[in-house]
């Protein structure tokens, strides 16, 4: 599931509830973040980065926070060359 809206309209709540209730239900969740004003360390109260982490108290869940610059460069990287992983120049 993709949420998105404007600023300030619970996103981020709305995903987490949604996860906690996914990953309770038996699933296996995770929760990704690409606002850079991200709130996740803040609902789950726990250090989120750039590496899938578990959610300490949602068992079936991890949480990611991806840098949206680095994520978007390399998208740009893969679209720029076709959908085909790009090599560097030789010679």
């Amino acid at each position: 599931m993709l949420f998105t809206g404007k600023g300030g309209v619970g996103k981020t709540t709305i995903a987490s509830g949604v996860a906690v209730a996914l990953a309770a239900a038996g699933g296996q969740v995770l929760l990704v973040s690409t606002d850079p004003a991200s709130n996740l360390v803040d609902v789950f109260q726990t250090s989120i980065g750039e590496k899938p982490t578990p959610a300490a108290e949602v068992a079936g869940l991890d949480l990611m926070d991806p840098d949206p610059e680095a994520a978007a460069a390399g998208v740009r990287a893969l679209t720029s060359c076709g959908r085909e992983w790009c090599r560097e120049p030789t010679g």
